[in-house]
């Protein structure tokens, strides 16, 4: 908020509306600490920046009347007129939904269970911010920025850690070294807030400490630095200390409460992440496919095994997947239904058959995977592959 200033040497401030801050001001009602600090700054800064001699006389007046005005607005909006909850751009230059995806959320269960905002469990035991996934290392490969969701300083950063791959030998010795974040960028924000950006590719990052950066500015690449099983960009908020789940807001009261979410375009809640399919001529598994998660636009008719594959976040005890391969005429080749035993981050399923020496049928085959839920069909993916003679 600016500070009221005089126009040609005379008082611009409507009578009634000073009337109505002085009334108010001296109606008994204490001023927030907020705004005090905020009183003393503006009015001593209107004398100095002027331009003219004010005499002190004039001086006292402005003081007076200005201190007045800004004790009103304190009294009538508090100091959140100061310092209001900020609003976040998307942190990563990619498309939710199309080409990344939100892997975890924020934990909101104090005991050693874990809820994220919606009581779903797309999040696990003191998770204290968002991973935003990419499809895989080829993507991150290819280079996607990690932005800055708000104007800041940089406070904290650290670059040179390898992209790993996630095995367990890889998360121990990150442990070992107390370096789970990865690459990393803190940027502190008006009133205390903080965003942190984690797990960055090595060598991507851009801003020094200090360095004061907008929003959209790019800090670095999504990586997979740190702890982190797959290439990812960990987005964390926090005010006074405190963890702020973007998606819900700071006055959050916990699991199925009010939400409020701080991000400036709306980022809807996706509680399964089918991102990825694809068909194979020869046995994939989830370590090729955190590599390469891309489908071949054809296969030879001779391919010795036809493979219909599907990954995706959030799986849940009691979900059925049914997957099904079907052969140029619409009829089934190949399908089998699994019932998910136990609650998985991720999840990779496959069918398929040896084609026992006989050529495929040339044409489009399409595969089609369907995450059932309760009873209700929640989210289907379908990828096709053209077999050529």
């Amino acid at each position: 908020m600016r500070c009221w200033r005089p126009k040609s040497g005379r008082d611009a401030t409507p009578p009634l509306l000073f009337a109505t801050t002085r009334r108010r001001a001296t109606g008994g009602s204490a001023i927030s600490r907020a705004c005090r600090p905020r009183l003393r700054r503006c009015a001593s800064g209107n004398a100095e920046k002027s331009g003219r001699p004010i005499s002190r006389g004039l001086r006292i007046v402005m003081h007076v009347k200005f201190s007045f005005i800004m004790a009103g607005i304190c009294l009538l909006f508090g100091s959140s007129a100061f310092g209001a909850e900020p609003s976040f751009g998307w942190p990563a230059a990619c498309s939710l939904g199309m080409d990344c995806w939100i892997a975890q959320y924020v934990d909101h269960d104090p005991s050693a269970s874990f809820r994220d905002f919606t009581c779903g469990h797309q999040t696990y035991d003191k998770h204290d911010g968002i991973d935003i996934a990419l499809k895989d290392r080829n993507a991150m490969n290819g280079g996607v920025h990690v932005v800055a969701a708000a104007d800041g300083r940089v406070v904290r950063m650290r670059d040179g850690m390898d992209d790993h791959y996630g095995t367990p030998k890889d998360i121990a010795a990150v442990k070992a070294a107390k370096k789970e974040g990865g690459n990393i960028v803190s940027l502190l924000h008006d009133d205390g807030w903080v965003t942190e950006y984690g797990h960055m590719k090595k060598g991507s990052v851009t801003v020094k400490d200090g360095q004061y950066v907008r929003k959209g500015d790019v800090l670095g690449a999504v990586g997979q630095s740190g702890m982190a099983q797959f290439a990812h960009v960990h987005f964390s908020v926090r005010h006074k200390n405190k963890t702020v789940d973007p998606f819900a807001g700071e006055a959050f009261s916990g699991c199925g409460g009010e939400v409020k979410p701080m991000w400036e375009k709306p980022a809807a809640y996706e509680p399964i992440v089918l991102f990825a399919a694809g068909f194979s001529d020869a046995e994939p598994d989830l370590g090729k496919l955190a590599l390469d998660a891309s489908s071949p636009p054809s296969l030879p008719v001779g391919a010795e095994k036809l493979l219909f594959w599907f990954v995706f976040y959030g799986a849940e005890p009691g979900d059925r997947l049914n997957l099904s391969i079907l052969d140029p005429m619409g009829e089934a080749y190949a399908q089998n239904e699994f019932r998910q035993e136990r609650r998985q981050a991720r999840v990779y399923r496959m069918i398929g058959q040896r084609t026992a020496g006989a050529p495929l049928k040339a044409g489009t085959y399409t595969g089609r995977a369907t995450v059932t839920r309760k009873g209700l069909a929640v989210r289907e993916i379908e990828q096709t592959v053209i077999i050529r003679e």
